[in-house]
């Protein structure tokens, strides 16, 4: 048993609360989460179209990359049939072509790696100093980049 005197105060506050909710409270609860969930589903929808379009932007900078990559290394190009192709230093022929939807290079004429998806158009116009790019893809975005032929 313990023994002095007892403490004639302690905080109740909590155990003795007995305000609850009222009708009110519940109703502007209801209100304020009938109003956010509308606005919720669209921001959602909004990051969601985000996503996809920047995963496109950034699948074709990609091939647009790879494709300067490979001009890097070439020593001539030709292109016909809206086909490119680049002969490189050991007398490799590399083809980029649209098959369907999709855009794929091949080594002497062998295999093929898909660099691109979704693509609606492809086209490679010959400059003097090397060839434009231009894309257009299923959701109507185009794209276009000029590839220089290195000396």
């Amino acid at each position: 048993m313990q023994k002095g005197s007892k403490k004639r105060f302690a905080f109740m506050g909590i155990l003795y609360d007995n305000r609850g909710y009222s009708l009110v409270s519940l109703l502007m609860a209801i209100t304020l989460l009938s109003l956010l969930f509308p606005l919720m589903a669209q921001i959602l929808n909004m990051t969601r179209t985000h996503e996809e379009s920047l995963y496109d932007i950034t699948s074709i900078h990609q091939f647009f990359y790879f494709l300067q990559e490979e001009m890097k290394d070439a020593q001539d190009f030709q292109i016909r049939d809206q086909t490119l192709y680049l002969t490189l230093y050991n007398d490799d022929i590399i083809s980029f072509q649209q098959h369907h939807q999709t855009v794929s290079r091949k080594l002497n004429n062998q295999g093929h790696l898909i660099y691109l998806r979704d693509v609606d158009y492809l086209s490679f116009i010959p400059r003097s100093y090397g060839f434009q790019v231009m894309i257009r893809t299923i959701k109507g975005d185009e794209y276009e980049k000029t590839m220089v032929l290195y000396p």
